[in-house]
């Protein structure tokens, strides 16, 4: 088989692609999908919970199958677990972290078995680490196992123990431990992990040194017509982020108590919109004829264009900012910490402006509200950047040479005992004990 002809592919997702409320990783796995889909054969196989909706409706035209499961819960499920801690309680005490716990269905598992070997696919695909336990009874029809981490989970984990305390901090603490344990042998399982920064890769490669992890930035789709570069009169500050996601919390928080006040004594007619599905309830509580906090917006180009600067405060999280490319994408002036623009090969003062301190960013964000020329030249070289250098054609490009060179020499024996398992008996048996 040369390089040319299509693989077959199937994906595993823990949600639907694409669905709305729109989100980053659901966004990416479907953008994913169907540039993977002008390269390879593909099907899809994901999880859906009773509140989540269809997905993108373009994959039934671009794949070859898709395999739905529905699943107890609600979507937030995977970020506050705990409302459903009695029914995980079996899955905890095994030893899985409480995400894995939320995304364990032996109905799941058996699709996933019977359209392997079905379908036959040559590479078997998980989004996200926790659709990693549903890999062994592929792996035992031959294809070949990749485990894309969106986010790794073991820092991510840390991270919210960082931010916590009392009983809080002791459940981050124990479910880092956990994820360290479940990620390390799910590493020593696979053929091949994507990661999408250098450091997300320095993270995995540390968990287990023996995995075969490889670097894949995500893609952006550049729209045809840029945002306005200048923005609207007075000026206005434009945040997106899913409020699911802790880091956006944490970055919402910093700009309006750390970043914007100092702004408004600067400039006292600047507004700041907040756009994301989910905030918490003390952000819709700040809101005023200055702070404007939307929730959901369906079409991000009329606050886009609205915009002065797009800022992306981030300070935890790992992963690529999905927001952040649409804003380089649109041609819009941005600020960011170095954080945020991880994975994107963005340089400071050239495609945006990157700082790392609330000083600096301030300085950074005045700078561009008081010269519009500067928006101008910055948003040009950033729609150039991510034309050039992050569309999704080269990411389906990179995917496809990994599955060129795991599919060009003999599977691969798994490299730890008690790993996830090479073979489905593993599934099987997680699925018997469930029933």
């Amino acid at each position: 088989m040369t390089s040319r002809e299509r693989r077959r592919v199937l994906v595993i997702a823990p949600f639907p692609p694409g669905a709305l409320p729109a989100h980053g990783g659901g966004n990416a796995i479907a953008q994913l999908v169907k540039s993977l889909a002008q390269r390879q054969r593909v099907a899809l196989a994901y999880l859906r919970a009773k509140d989540e909706t269809d997905p993108d409706p373009a994959l039934a035209g671009c794949c070859d199958a898709l395999f739905e499961s529905r699943r107890p819960g609600l979507s937030v499920s995977s970020i506050r677990p705990l409302r459903r801690l009695p029914r995980l309680i079996p899955c905890v005490l095994r030893g899985d972290p409480l995400w894995v716990a939320s995304r364990w269905s032996p109905a799941f598992a058996t699709m996933v078995r019977d359209a392997a070997r079905a379908w036959k696919p040559d590479i078997v695909q998980a989004e996200f680490g926790a659709m990693g336990i549903y890999l062994p009874a592929a792996r035992a029809t031959g294809a070949r196992t990749v485990v894309t981490f969106h986010d790794p989970e073991t820092t991510a984990a840390r991270e919210r123990a960082a931010r916590s305390n009392g009983a809080e901090w002791l459940m981050w603490r124990t479910e880092a431990a956990l994820w360290h344990v479940f990620d390390r042998r799910l590493l020593g399982s696979v053929d091949a992990a994507v990661a999408f920064t250098e450091r997300d890769a320095r993270i995995l490669t540390a968990l287990n040194r023996r995995a075969n992890v490889t670097r894949v930035a995500l893609g952006a789709d550049v729209p045809r017509d840029p945002a306005d570069a200048i923005g609207t009169s007075p000026p206005l500050l434009l945040f997106v982020g899913n409020f699911n996601h802790p880091p956006n919390v944490d970055a919402a928080r910093y700009l309006l108590d750390d970043l914007y006040p100092i702004l408004r004594r600067r400039h006292d007619d600047l507004s700041i919109a907040l756009v994301g599905d989910h905030p918490p309830d003390w952000l819709p509580a700040r809101a005023d004829r200055h702070v404007r906090v939307t929730g959901f917006v369906p079409d991000l180009r009329p606050v886009m264009n609205d915009a002065a600067v797009f800022v992306a405060p981030l300070r935890q999280g790992g992963g690529m900012r999905l927001k952040v490319l649409d804003a380089l994408a649109a041609g819009k002036a941005t600020v960011g910490t170095p954080i945020a623009f991880e994975g994107t090969g963005v340089r400071h003062d050239q495609h945006a402006l990157v700082a790392d301190s609330t000083a600096g960013l301030c300085a950074a964000i005045e700078l561009l509200l008081r010269d519009p020329g500067r928006r101008v030249q910055l948003g040009s070289a950033a729609r150039e950047h991510v034309t050039q250098c992050l569309t999704w054609d080269r990411t389906a490009a990179s995917y496809g040479e990994l599955y060129d060179r795991l599919l060009s020499r003999p599977i691969a024996a798994r490299q730890e005992r008690g790993g996830l398992g090479a073979t489905e008996n593993g599934a099987q048996s997680r699925a018997t004990r469930d029933h």
